[in-house]
C-alpha cells in the first residue's frame, strides 16, 4: 500500500481527542496518532476544563506540528459535547476519535481504514480493540486483559450491510469506527451524552450507514485507569445516564422498524436489548440502585420496564452467547424470568430473578440460599425480593420457574382470589400453573437441566419441612417427582398457605 507522504489542504482525517485529567498519558497518546503513516491529518485536541496540565503538554507538542489544532473550552461541557464542538470545526474527509489515555499501536492503521472506505464507498470502517490495558495503580505496569467480543472481527469484511450481521453490534465502542464526516453531517449524527455516551452515538450511525467494513488489524489500545469514569464509585448520575442510553438505543432501533418482528434488523434490536440487561440487572446498576431511596428506585424501575416493554423484548428474545453475560444465570433461566418481571411492570419479579440468578454447583449450596427459598415460598420475602404482586407471578408461572416448576408451590403465592379454586382442585390448579412456568422457563424444552442444578436445594427445602424421606425418590427423577404431585408437597403447600388447616 503507497504511503501518504504529505500534508493537502484538506487533510484526510481529523483525530479528536477530548482531554479532561489526562496529563500523565496525553503525549503518548499524540505521538501515536504522530507516528501514523497517513501525513493527510489534523489532530484536534479539546480540552474540557482540564484540572491538571495537559494543555501544557499539547501546547509543547503543536509548536513542533502544525497538524495539531488545540482547542480549550471556557466550560467544562463532558467528552461527548466536547467532541461535538471539535466535530464542528473539523475539516478531515473522514473522522477519528481517540480519548487522551488511550494510544494506537499500529502506525499503519489509519491509512490503511481510509483505503479501505475509499474502494468500498463505506461510510463507517472498523478497527479492533484486542485488549484492555488495565492500570491497577498509576504508574505501575499494564495488565493486558483480552477482548472477548473481538472474537467476531477476526477477518476483514468489506463493503457489508449492518443487517448481514448482528453480532456487529456486540462491540459498544464507536471510537473503533472511522467515520465519512460528510455521512455524520447529512445525518446529524452527534453525541448525545455527555458521558456512558458510546452506545447512542454508534448505533444511531450503523442504522443510517448504507455501507460498512470492519477490518481485521487492531486499532486502540484501550487504557482502563484506576480511577477513570468506569471504574469509581456509581452515583445515581451514572445509573440516570445508562437509562438515558438505553431509552436512546430504543429510539434509534424504534425509528429504523426494528422493533417490527419481520424486521431485518429484530435480531439486531435483540442483541442490543440483552446486553442492557445484563448491564442494567446483573452487574452494578441494580445492586447500587436497590441501596437508594424508595423514589430512586421507583424511577430506575419505570424508565427501564418502559424501555424493554418499547422494544416488545420477551424471554424467547434473549440472545446467548454474548460476551460478558454470566452463563450461570443464563443457564438458571435467570435472564428469562428478569425480561418477564419487565414485561409484567413487576419489579419484584425481576429481583427475584436477580437475587436467584446465580446457581451454586452441587455439592456447595449455603443454608442461606435454601432458607430464602423456603421464606419466599411462605410467602416471607427478604429484604432484597419484595413482594409487590403475587397475582403476577402465578399469571406467569414464574415461581414454576424459581422452584423448578414445583406445581403445588406455585399455590403458595396465589392471590386471596384464586384460593377456592385451588383449595377445590389443588392438583389441576397446580398443573395448569406448571404448563405456563415450564412454556416459559425452559424454551429449548429441557426442563430437567435447572432441576439438576437446584437439586441440592429442593433437597435441603424437603428436609427442613421434614420430608427428607422423599429426597432420594426426588434425586432419582426430579421432573418425574414434580410431575406426579406428590401427596407430601400438596401437604406442604397447604400447610404454608393455610397453617389453621383450612386445606380439605
Amino acid at each position: 500500500m503507497a504511503t501518504d507522504t504529505g500534508q493537502t489542504d484538506r487533510p484526510r482525517v481529523s483525530v479528536i481527542i477530548p482531554v479532561h485529567g489526562v496529563e500523565a498519558y496525553i503525549e503518548d497518546c499524540i505521538a501515536s496518532v504522530q507516528a501514523q503513516d497517513l501525513a493527510s491529518l489534523e489532530i484536534i485536541t479539546v480540552n474540557d476544563v482540564s484540572p491538571d496540565d495537559a494543555q501544557r503538554v499539547i501546547d509543547r507538542l503543536a509548536a513542533d506540528d502544525p497538524r495539531i489544532r488545540p482547542m480549550v473550552l471556557s466550560e467544562n461541557v463532558g467528552q461527548g459535547f466536547a467532541r461535538n464542538r471539535a466535530l464542528e470545526v473539523a475539516t478531515g474527509e473522514y473522522v477519528w476519535f481517540i480519548d487522551g489515555d488511550d494510544w494506537m499501536p499500529d502506525p499503519g492503521f489509519l491509512s490503511r481504514a481510509v483505503a479501505l472506505a475509499d474502494t468500498t464507498a463505506s461510510d463507517m470502517v472498523r478497527g479492533r480493540k484486542l485488549y484492555h490495558a488495565v492500570e491497577r495503580k498509576p504508574g505501575q505496569p499494564l495488565r493486558l486483559v483480552p477482548d472477548e467480543a473481538e472474537r467476531r472481527f477476526s477477518e476483514t469484511r468489506a463493503g457489508i450491510a449492518l443487517a448481514d450481521d448482528p453480532f456487529i453490534l456486540e462491540s459498544w465502542h464507536f471510537w473503533l469506527w472511522l467515520y465519512r464526516r460528510s455521512f455524520l453531517d447529512d445525518h446529524g449524527i452527534r453525541f448525545a451524552l455527555t458521558q456512558m455516551e458510546e452506545r447512542p452515538f454508534v448505533v444511531e450511525a450503523l442504522l443510517r450507514a448504507d455501507r460498512i467494513s470492519l477490518l481485521a488489524v487492531e486499532a486502540t489500545r484501550y487504557r482502563q485507569r484506576a480511577q477513570s469514569t468506569m471504574r469509581r464509585a456509581r452515583t445515581m448520575e451514572d445509573n440516570a445516564r445508562l437509562l438515558q442510553n438505553l431509552a436512546l438505543v430504543v429510539d434509534s432501533f424504534d425509528k429504523a422498524g426494528a422493533v417490527d418482528r419481520a424486521s431485518p434488523l429484530r435480531a439486531h434490536l435483540n442483541v442490543a436489548m440483552t446486553q442492557f440487561l445484563e448491564i442494567l440487572f446483573f452487574r452494578e446498576a441494580f445492586a447500587d440502585v436497590r441501596t437508594r431511596s424508595q423514589s430512586d428506585r421507583n424511577a430506575f424501575w419505570r424508565q427501564a420496564s418502559a424501555a424493554f416493554r418499547r422494544a416488545a423484548f420477551t424471554p424467547a428474545d434473549i440472545v446467548p452467547g454474548l460476551a460478558g453475560q454470566n452463563d450461570a444465570a443464563l443457564e438458571a433461566h435467570a435472564y428469562h424470568l428478569a425480561v418477564a418481571g419487565l414485561g409484567a411492570d413487576d419489579p419484584a419479579v425481576t429481583a427475584l430473578a436477580v437475587d436467584f440468578g446465580f446457581p451454586p454447583e452441587p455439592g456447595e449450596v449455603p443454608d442461606a440460599v435454601a432458607r430464602a427459598l423456603a421464606d419466599y415460598a411462605a410467602h416471607r420475602p427478604g429484604a432484597h425480593a419484595t413482594h409487590r404482586s403475587a397475582s403476577t407471578v402465578v399469571n406467569y408461572g414464574l415461581f414454576g420457574w424459581r422452584l423448578w416448576g414445583l406445581a403445588p408451590v406455585l399455590a403458595l403465592v396465589v392471590p386471596r382470589a384464586q384460593r377456592a379454586a385451588f383449595r377445590a382442585e389443588p392438583s389441576t390448579y397446580a398443573h395448569r400453573h406448571w404448563a405456563r412456568g415450564a412454556a416459559l422457563a425452559f424454551p429449548t424444552g429441557d426442563p430437567a437441566r435447572p432441576f439438576r442444578f437446584w437439586m441440592p436445594v429442593f433437597a435441603r427445602i424437603l428436609a427442613a419441612q421434614g420430608l427428607a424421606g422423599h429426597v432420594p425418590r426426588f434425586r432419582r427423577d426430579p421432573v418425574k417427582f414434580v410431575r406426579t404431585l406428590a401427596t407430601p408437597l400438596e401437604r406442604l403447600a397447604g400447610r404454608l398457605l393455610f397453617p389453621a388447616g383450612e386445606l380439605r
